[in-house]
């Protein structure tokens, strides 16, 4: 039987001890995979999400309960978690959600009603998101929500859209604030 190699540590006081890390380190490894960098960041991020989240849950109280703010959570943790990536920019953040809810507003008063019917409204809308550049992983959840809805489209579009402004505005406030405390330094 051939033995793996084993790394030593560096560490002058675990010189002799074989480097093969515990199944708890591995874990925290995976977990942190390297010590946060601005912690002043990741709070304004988390703010900025929780902010956005709470004005839409009370604009959705005012029309009942509304299962699009699932997909706007997700929409939220990108604006805010990854403001730089392509999912973020308003392109695919409006036109991702635009392109999934009108494939699902049209599967579902296509087809029979069906367990089906989300599925081929995320692969279509996929599709078409990937033909417009307007990818928004979160939008993908838009055509389940509106088939588990049965097409019941109205008050869902109304809190989609106000909250994708909700969090495009809080994400343009956070941006310049960005900015304004880096030229700053």
């Amino acid at each position: 039987m051939i033995e793996k190699p084993t790394r030593h540590f560096t560490d002058a006081a675990e010189r002799s001890t074989p480097g093969r890390s515990t199944t708890v380190e591995r874990i925290v490894r995976f977990v942190l995979p390297e010590k946060p960098k601005n912690w002043g960041s990741i709070a304004v991020s988390s703010a900025f999400a929780i902010a956005a989240l709470a004005l839409i849950a009370s604009f959705q109280a005012t029309l009942g309960n509304v299962p699009l703010v699932g997909a706007l959570g997700g929409s939220a943790v990108i604006a805010f978690g990854v403001p730089e990536s392509a999912m973020a920019k308003a392109r695919s953040l409006f036109g991702g959600h635009a392109v999934a809810c009108g494939v699902g507003i049209a599967v579902t008063s296509m087809l029979p009603e069906s367990p089906w019917v989300g599925a081929i409204g995320v692969g279509c809308a996929l599709g078409l998101m990937r033909l417009t550049a307007t990818i928004h992983s979160p939008a993908g959840a838009d055509p389940l929500l509106i088939a588990v809805t049965h097409g019941a489209w109205g008050r869902p579009m109304i809190v989609l859209v106000g909250g994708l402004l909700i969090i495009s505005l809080l994400a343009h406030l956070r941006a310049a604030a960005s900015r304004r405390a880096i030229g700053n330094r």
